[in-house]
């Protein structure tokens, strides 16, 4: 992954303060910063693909900002600064609306596009993402199983069942692409052993299942995988597992 905040060592920023910085006794109107981000040194951090953008490419993203109310608090020494109120919740501003409260940067399927273009400023035709009819039904049904997950602590195949807990009616009609096909695999009960030292008749070690003695248990959690095709078939098949992981097949 990138390593921490140091995406490069020739990343160009600048700050603009209108005023002077935490100084309650002067103050200030507004602040701007700007941000180059060099893209082709980002790309070396890419897992699945270092291709540059093209004409037309897009990239999902997002940006955030937290802003906290702060106080006027005076020093032993008379001076005043600005201290955070500890007794207010954050303000969280995003580029893209998250759709939950407190806003969360961390849900990349909700995040905005950007699109690169070689034309000039505001002559661009938006490009319209063929994957996100397949991207949308994928996790509106990732999420409607995690809510019944939540209530019953285990997981469901039936599409019927999901629409009341939160599963919109378009995608369990397979309005925008096919109907999501769910299998499930809840194996709350079952218990993998291990014979710690033991051999079979044959002399050789093994390993087993059952309920014998000397062995280690270890609960298999349940888990599901959703797969929703795309009416393009240049698309292909989209799937999401019980882990957020999202992924297309041909």
């Amino acid at each position: 992954g990138i390593p921490w905040w140091d995406i490069s060592p020739s990343l160009s920023s600048a700050v603009h303060v209108e005023g002077t910085l935490n100084s309650p006794s002067v103050g200030s109107e507004w602040w701007s910063i700007e941000i180059a981000i060099p893209v082709f040194e980002y790309l070396r951090y890419e897992r699945f693909s270092s291709n540059p953008p093209t004409n037309n490419s897009f990239w999902r993203i997002n940006f955030s900002r937290v802003q906290h109310k702060v106080i006027v608090h005076r020093n032993e020494d008379g001076s005043l600064v600005y201290w955070k109120d500890e007794s207010v919740p954050a303000m969280n501003w995003v580029w893209q609306p998250t759709y939950v409260n407190p806003p969360d940067i961390h849900l990349p399927e909700l995040w905005g596009y950007l699109q690169f273009s070689t034309g000039s400023p505001n002559s661009t035709t938006i490009m319209r993402d063929p994957q996100w009819p397949t991207r949308d039904a994928l996790m509106k049904t990732y999420y409607s199983l995690k809510a019944y997950y939540h209530q019953h602590k285990q997981y469901t195949a039936d599409i019927h069942t999901l629409l009341s807990y939160g599963l919109p009616h378009y995608v369990g009609e397979g309005k925008c692409a096919s109907k999501p096909m769910i299998s499930v695999n809840n194996c709350v009960d079952h218990f993998r052993h291990r014979a710690r030292g033991r051999r079979g008749s044959d002399g050789r070690r093994g390993e087993f299942s059952g309920n014998g003695g000397g062995s280690d248990e270890v609960q298999c959690s349940p888990t599901f995988e959703v797969t929703v095709a795309a009416c393009d078939s240049r698309v292909g098949i989209g799937h999401v597992l019980s882990d957020r992981f999202l992924f297309f097949t041909p």
